[in-house]
């Protein structure tokens, strides 16, 4: 039986190959932080679907709450109240349905952004250095910060690691997110990131407060302001694999509150992550007493 030539040769068949496989959707992962950007940025129906998301449910909202008022021969107060209820369930959720569909293609994206820029859970970067440092004996502890400047500055993450043997050294991790335009997306903000050695100032600090209060002195730190700076304090201890948190809000301390033992951890995590050059984030807060502050971290 004949066969019958195509025309495709082995270099077109490649040639082909490489074009599928370069438009098929990469894992999150594997990308790099521009692709991850790139992917973040809205297609056009996705603007069109958003646009719509923002009138459509509260025109619908409209007609359905009417219809219920006045579906009832006699309009009571039973109506009125059952066409409220219907309007704000049927506004919420369709406003809810139309930013889900909108944002679904973006969201593992966006995801995958906020984990590299530190703005996933403390958990998660524990873990992670269980896995990364499973082998590493020499390793003492693993430090671990995450800020938030509110109301509107962004996300500062500072990481630790300090190891005693053979030589004595520690190194500082720091991921940055500042706010730049009022979306408040992921993908439109500065973000930075860089690690460098600490200062054997800093790393005797740190080694200090790990003896005298300790790691494991980290509890909840009151704080009664509104925005400012709140945070999360974790300590792993490799040799004992015990995790210690604490957490609190870093505006507007006193005095006595600056000598809490997760004030004084958070404090000289936070000049650590001055080592590297990162953008500054301002942050703002009130007190129950009137007092207002502003401060950068």
């Amino acid at each position: 039986m004949a066969t019958q030539d195509l025309g495709f040769t082995s270099i077109d068949i490649g040639v082909r190959l490489d074009v599928v496989t370069s438009t098929l959707p990469l894992e999150p992962k594997a990308m790099s932080d521009d692709e991850l950007r790139e992917a973040c940025a809205p297609r056009g129906w996705e603007t069109s679907l958003e646009r719509i998301g923002c009138s459509l449910p509260l025109i619908v909202s409209i007609i359905a709450a009417v219809g219920v008022v006045l579906l009832p021969r006699k309009v009571g107060p039973a109506a009125l109240v059952m066409g409220g209820v219907t309007f704000w369930m049927v506004l919420i959720g369709l406003f809810s349905l139309f930013r889900h569909v909108a944002g679904h293609r973006r969201r593992p994206f966006r995801v995958e952004l906020c984990c590299r820029y530190g703005m996933s859970p403390p958990s998660q970067y524990i873990e992670e250095d269980r896995i990364a440092f499973k082998g590493d004996s020499a390793l003492a502890c693993s430090l671990l910060l995450s800020a938030t400047a509110l109301p509107h500055g962004g996300h500062r993450w500072v990481r630790v690691h300090i190891w005693r043997t053979p030589t004595p050294r520690a190194r500082v991790e720091v991921r940055a997110v500042r706010w730049t335009k009022d979306t408040y997306n992921i993908e439109d903000a500065e973000l930075v990131r860089s690690e460098a050695e600490l200062p054997e100032e800093l790393r005797t600090e740190i080694l200090a407060l790990l003896e005298a209060p300790g790691a494991a002195a980290l509890s909840v730190l009151e704080s009664h302001v509104r925005d400012g700076m709140p945070c999360t304090m974790t300590v792993m201890e490799r040799a004992s694999d015990r995790v210690h948190t604490g957490s609190g809000n870093l505006a507007g301390l006193s005095e006595d509150a600056r000598n809490h033992p997760t004030a004084r951890f958070a404090d000289a995590m936070l000049r650590a992550g001055t080592v590297v050059p990162v953008p500054q984030l301002l942050t703002g807060w009130c007190d129950a007493t009137g007092n207002i502050g502003i401060d950068t971290m």
